[in-house]
Formats: C-alpha cells, structure tokens, sequence
C-alpha cells in the first residue's frame, strides 16, 4: 500500500508542472512558489523511495508519506484559490469587457442612423439644386437663341460701302458673325461717259469741252457730247 501512495503522488507531482513553472516561461509569484514547494516534495519523495530500498521501517515511512501528502494538500488548497480569484478577476473583465462594447456598438449604430439622414437630406437638396440649374439653363438658352437669331437677321442686311466713282464697293459688312473690310475698286483712265472713272471725285474731268457749243459747219453749230467710244467728244447737231 505505501508504494502505491507513493506511485499515486509521484503521477499528481508529475502533472502540477502543466499549472505551473515550465523553463524559460512564469505565471506570477503564486506559481513560482507552488512549483518550487513541489520540486522540493518531488526531491523528498526521492529520498523516501532510496530509504524504501534500503527497508526503512513502514511507521517512519508512512508518517513520512502522511506529512508529505499533508503539505501537498496544503499546496493544492492554494492553488485552487489563486485559480479562483483569477477566474474571477478574468470574469469581471469580461464583463466590462461586453458592457463597454455594447456602449460603444450603440453609439456606432447612432452616428450610422445620422449619417444615414444626413445624407438622404444632403441628396435631396443635391436633387433640388440640379432641378433648379437644369431649369435655369434651359430658359437662359431659349434667351441666348433668340438673341443669336435677331443678330443674324441683323448682320444679313448690314453692307460696308467704299471708296467713291467706278472705286465704290459694296460688301456685306458680316460673314458668318466675322465682320469684314471694304477695298475700292481699282480705278482705272478717266472715260467721256459720266462716270468718275480714275475715282478723284470729278467725273469727265479730262473733256473740258464737254456741253460746250460746236460748228459741225460754218452755217451750222452743235454741242460736243461723249462719242460712243469714250475715248473722244463729237459734235451733235
């Protein structure tokens, strides 16, 4: 019986490292005291099982067992405290922990509900404004072809007029909107026919004796008139 007792602590000490101190790794001072106290009863336990060998007597040997079971105990009784008030601390954050997300997930789900209008309202007076504008354009380019109508049946019969004599050009004074210049005509030899042909203002200028009287015989008199050619004057009787 006191080698199975032995056995069956020697399995629960084997298991503790899994709650507690591994090499390299802590879990607080708690841990780090209970692993030590159990290595220590691991190393005793040792000890007993050496003296077992060399037939230690089963009073001393179970006294041996029973005090170390009873600081086991003792040690076990702590760690299931400690674990306890963890848990517990691990429960309250938790809960604060869901409390504040609920807090915080409500004022999400209001700033989305403002947005949320704030958007339909801004869309609408968005839809307003383009209404408006459409509106607007619309009559402001009913007003821009009327008006660009009237100035083409304006500028049709607007005419630029130059020069003097046979030089007098007529032109229109726009095209396609593009307004336009007048150049006289080229003058040219003053002819006996009227017209102001070399453009100096004066008409016939180099026949002075246009219209005066002529003697086509010595009994009989006429008026000089332009001959046919308008190069000469005859006298017509």
């Amino acid at each position: 019986m006191d080698k199975k007792r032995v056995m069956c602590l020697g399995l629960i000490l084997l298991v503790l490292p899994l709650f507690g101190n591994a090499e390299g790794t802590s879990m607080g001072k708690p841990f780090d005291e209970l692993w030590s106290a159990v290595t220590n009863l691991q190393q005793q336990i040792d000890v007993l099982s050496d003296q077992d060998k060399d037939f230690v007597s089963t009073e001393e040997h179970d006294a041996d067992i029973s005090s170390l079971q009873n600081q086991f105990n003792v040690f076990t009784g702590r760690y299931e405290t400690d674990m306890t008030g963890l848990q517990g601390q691990i429960n309250s954050i938790n809960a604060h922990h869901e409390a504040d997300v609920s807090i915080l997930q409500g004022q999400i789900d209001n700033l989305n509900a403002r947005c949320g209008n704030d958007t339909a309202n801004l869309q609408g007076q968005i839809d307003a404004l383009v209404g408006r504008h459409t509106t607007d354009i619309s009559g402001l380019q009913g007003q821009i072809d009327a008006i660009n109508s009237r100035i083409d049946e304006m500028q049709a019969t607007e005419t630029l007029t130059c020069g003097i004599g046979a030089c007098t050009n007529t032109v229109p004074k726009y095209v396609n909107r593009v307004l336009q210049t007048c150049t006289p005509k080229f003058a040219t030899f003053e002819l006996c026919d009227g017209l102001d042909n070399d453009c100096d203002g004066q008409s016939d200028e180099d026949y002075p004796q246009l219209g005066h009287t002529c003697f086509y015989s010595t009994s009989h008199t006429g008026t000089y008139i332009c001959a046919p050619s308008g190069m000469s004057l005859l006298c017509s009787y």
